[in-house]
């Protein structure tokens, strides 16, 4: 009876320590990957503080620490905005212009034909004329044809009327 509870004692502790490994290893897994992420961060921490500390101004720097403020709700900072500027709204670059246009565009559209400088974005090209495909009826020879093509057909009988035949036609021009 002692033999069998001793075995089944044993197997307990046996599953156990089994587990307590598997714990074990699972932990260590976990501590590297997180050490790997902490390695990961720091190297990008230390990159963008050196590019800060070459590149951005030191007042800019000092400027936007104080702004900044720790959001316990979001986790996260934010910065607030600058005291010394209360803007409501962005300034218009030319109040009178649907968009805005710099003083190169605007100087420039007065001798440029460009598009580019249009403030509408509108394109006007010049009206071509089409090429006129009709004579005048001024000339005395153009009118004496015209009469005599009015009198022919006045004359004569309308089922006799041919304005269409090759002969009419010659006579006509």
């Amino acid at each position: 009876m002692k033999t069998r509870k001793l075995k089944k004692l044993w197997s307990k502790f046996q599953s156990a320590t089994t587990e307590v490994a598997d714990l074990q290893s699972e932990f260590q897994r976990e501590r590297e990957d997180m050490l790997g992420s902490l390695r990961d961060l720091t190297q990008q921490l230390k990159l963008k503080q050196m590019i800060i500390d070459n590149f951005v101004p030191a007042e800019d720097t000092s400027k936007l620490e104080s702004r900044g403020v720790w959001d316990d709700d979001l986790e996260d900072w934010k910065i607030t905005p600058p005291q010394d500027t209360l803007m409501t709204k962005r300034p218009l670059a030319w109040p009178n212009a649907r968009r805005p246009e710099s003083e190169y565009a605007r100087h420039r559209k007065q001798y440029d034909t460009n598009p580019r400088f249009k403030v509408e974005n509108i394109v006007s090209f010049e009206l071509d004329m089409p090429e006129r495909t009709t004579q005048d009826y001024s000339s005395s020879a153009m009118q004496q044809r015209v009469q005599e093509a009015l009198n022919a057909a006045l004359e004569g009988d309308e089922e006799d009327l041919q304005l269409d035949a090759p002969e009419n036609l010659a006579r006509l021009l």
